[in-house]
């Protein structure tokens, strides 16, 4: 009888040691040369801003850009918290908004519209 009470705790507390040690994952890019991951959510006005203006400029055909809907993905949503760990700038003391932008190359993070067009722009240059 104990032996059946240990296994469920043995392989339980297995477990929970495996998870809290996966805290340290490296963040997922799709491939090799993105250069920026661009998080956003569906139906979000300011990152439809940001999709038009990559859009409007042809942008992706010269930066590569990974895009992450965190609103209706989780495994989008759990690559934007690994990132946010790279983001000292970033205040997530009460939650972080979309859109989202961290550039690789300079590991910069910004929030809103604005700031990531004109970085993206900046990028054109």
């Amino acid at each position: 009888m104990r032996k059946l009470i240990l296994a469920p705790l043995i392989i339980g507390l297995s477990l929970i040691l495996s998870a809290c040690s996966s805290n340290n994952q490296e963040v997922k890019i799709s491939s090799t040369d993105t250069q920026v991951m661009i998080f956003w959510g569906n139906g979000c006005p300011h990152c439809e801003n940001v999709k038009k203006y990559t859009s409007d400029n042809k942008i992706s055909e010269k930066i590569k850009i990974d895009w992450f809907d965190v609103w209706t993905d989780q495994s989008s949503k759990k690559t934007m918290e690994d990132t946010l760990k790279k983001c000292p700038n970033i205040d997530t003391t009460k939650g972080v908004g979309v859109p989202l932008a961290y550039f690789l190359k300079d590991n910069v993070c910004l929030i809103g519209d604005q700031p990531i067009n004109e970085k993206l722009s900046s990028m054109l240059q």
